[in-house]
């Protein structure tokens, strides 16, 4: 495996273009772009909630295991 990291700074656009050095490989790749920090979310964090799967139910994340689950749970 062939690895490159470079620091960005994300621009309110949310476009990044990236240039590889020349001995990177070429042929398929897999980017990851990781965050230095999470954005700051309006509110108390309670349980987030995706669409209702059709076998398993309501599926909910809970970011900070120390608050109480909500009642629907």
């Amino acid at each position: 495996m062939h690895a490159h990291k470079l620091k960005v700074t994300i621009p309110p656009d949310h476009e990044v273009a990236i240039r590889l050095p020349d001995d990177f490989p070429p042929g398929p790749a897999e980017v990851i772009v990781l965050a230095a920090s999470k954005p700051k979310e309006s509110g108390v964090a309670g349980p987030k909630r995706l669409e209702r799967h059709p076998v398993l139910g309501a599926i909910v994340f809970h970011e900070d295991p120390s608050l109480p689950i909500d009642a629907e749970g």
